[in-house]
């Protein structure tokens, strides 16, 4: 089974940020994606004071995009979108998924993105469109935010959703189309 944790869109609340990188640390994730918001928000969030146990490892794992509004992708020092694989399965990473061209996602399994008000797994064809939600609503706005583990194992890839608070909110799960194939390694 492959564990990929998912936050996004932090909204600057960096102490929330780093106790959801220390949660999914503590779930397994193998690696944790940070899909989109402020690129500096993680930095705060790995460093002391906040740093979590394990902050050192959790950096190692860490796979980040930053959202358009964010300073240093605007400076061309962040990328707004990274390729990796999910259990030897191609995925894109983006803040948005209107960044996706139609050839990136006639061309992956995996869609992940922020951006989203509530976290989702979305199975259109072979394909997948994940998404966290957001760990912290923007300012004023209602809502609670969301962090999630993606979980892929074999035909079944399943979400597994928790409020800001680390309770586990709820378990979202698809299977692969027939024929389809996901190899764990």
């Amino acid at each position: 089974m492959v564990r990929i944790g998912l936050v996004s869109d932090s909204w600057g609340d960096t102490p929330l940020l780093a106790r959801a990188l220390a949660a999914l640390d503590q779930a397994g994730a193998e690696r944790t994606f940070f899909l989109g918001g402020c690129w500096a928000d993680v930095d705060a969030a790995l460093a002391p004071p906040l740093a979590p146990p394990g902050a050192a490892r959790i950096r190692a794992r860490l796979v980040r995009v930053a959202s358009r509004s964010c300073p240093e992708r605007a400076s061309a020092g962040a990328p707004g979108k990274v390729i990796e694989l999910i259990g030897g399965a191609l995925g894109y990473l983006v803040s948005d998924k209107a960044d996706l061209t139609r050839d990136e996602i006639e061309s992956a399994t995996f869609l992940l993105h922020g951006g989203a008000g509530e976290a989702g797994l979305v199975r259109i064809g072979p394909r997948f469109f994940v998404t966290p939600g957001r760990l912290a609503p923007p300012q004023g706005a209602p809502g609670a935010g969301s962090w999630a583990l993606l979980e892929v194992d074999g035909p079944r890839v399943g979400l597994v959703v928790h409020g800001a608070d680390g309770a586990e909110r709820t378990r979202l799960a698809e299977q692969l189309p027939p024929g389809a194939q996901v190899k764990i390694q």
